[in-house]
């Protein structure tokens, strides 16, 4: 090696122990250090570091003689540490939260001494729009073995199509069996939302048992979604009707329909799942308002989505499906594939001529 460069390398030794007797209230290495330091610099220059009185003074610091006041002390803590977590709170503990709060804590652990993440949840259980929605009929149009939390799908479907109650029980057990809802504050609502400029940092106002409090965070993720917040329509004399009312996503389920008139008002995705189920109560007369045509596209059949045929519209999954599915994880996941797969081949019917040429 060149001299200049075994000196340039002699010198770093002697680096760490002057940026210490210079007055710096803390080491450019932890304590203990500067031995190892030494090795390597006599490995990488081939030469030995000449032993300075920095040198000296810090090595008789390290056996022990601390007789010189003045011999410089490494301060073992690390020069460089993270003194405040990145604070990010997360509105709502449906899905969407659930599955940030995985991604956390699991698919990046190291994410834990970085982060501090709170999650305000203005209902007293997880869920969502499963937790929320509960009239009758309630199902998803979303094959049950691929409507799932990525990181934990359940082999134990009863039905290619599941109702929202076996949806929600799912989504309780899994949180649980992961301890998801560690970081979770329940019945607490997030109440406003307001950028700090000067702090360049979020004030999240939030309610719980009736009292609201500010808290501040770096990062906020809306994972409320848009399906548990509803409100009744604006139509006149509707607040006046002395009849029994009911939401869709606050059901009364003490309610009997049989031998009434029922007005179902609405057609969108709850109207025409509550509509037959009333209709299908004993003496009822059922009479459906809406403002304007539905445009609804077929439920994907299963038997296509399986190559199978006859199997009807919403098939039963046998014992021994769950079983194959439970013992057989790859089997599972490849039949979860093939219905994503077979699933998004059906976007091709709203690709117009413009989009394949634009590919």
């Amino acid at each position: 090696m060149e001299p200049q460069r075994q000196e340039y390398f002699a010198g770093i030794s002697d680096g760490v122990v002057i940026d210490g007797r210079n007055g710096s209230d803390r080491g450019f290495l932890p304590n203990g250090h500067s031995h190892a330091l030494t090795k390597a610099v006599r490995v990488v220059s081939g030469t030995l570091p000449p032993m300075t009185n920095g040198t000296k003074m810090a090595q008789r610091d390290m056996d022990g003689d601390s007789s010189d006041e003045h011999a410089p002390r490494l301060n073992p803590k690390p020069a460089y540490s993270v003194l405040q977590k990145l604070r990010t709170i997360t509105i709502g503990a449906g899905f969407s939260g659930m599955i940030f709060a995985h991604k956390l804590r699991y698919e990046h652990p190291e994410m834990e001494q970085i982060v501090d993440n709170t999650i305000y949840e203005a209902r007293s259980e997880v869920g969502g729009t499963w937790l929320v929605n509960t009239y009758p009929g309630v199902q998803c149009d979303v094959p049950s073995h691929i409507y799932a939390f990525p990181f934990d799908p359940s082999p134990d479907w009863d039905r290619f199509y599941s109702t929202g109650p076996q949806i929600q029980e799912y989504i309780v057990r899994t949180v649980k069996k992961w301890d998801l809802d560690r970081d979770v504050q329940f019945n607490t609502r997030v109440v406003g939302l307001y950028w700090q400029e000067e702090l360049s940092q979020w004030k999240v106002t939030v309610e719980h048992d009736g009292k609201q409090h500010d808290e501040y965070a770096d990062v906020v993720i809306s994972g409320q979604g848009f399906l548990n917040t509803w409100q009744w329509p604006r139509i006149p004399g509707l607040q006046e009707f002395e009849g029994h009312k009911i939401h869709s996503a606050a059901w009364d389920h003490s309610f009997d329909p049989t031998n009434k008139q029922i007005a179902v008002i609405g057609n969108g995705s709850s109207g025409v799942q509550i509509l037959p189920q009333m209709a299908k109560a004993e003496g009822t007369q059922v009479i459906s308002f809406q403002r304007g045509p539905t445009w609804i596209v077929s439920r994907m059949d299963p038997g296509k989505l399986l190559g199978k045929s006859n199997i009807g519209s919403n098939p039963v999954y046998t014992e021994e499906d769950k079983r194959k599915f439970r013992l057989d994880r790859e089997s599972h996941h490849q039949y979860r594939r093939k219905l994503i797969h077979n699933i998004n081949k059906a976007f091709r019917m709203v690709c117009t001529r413009e989009t394949h040429a634009s590919r």
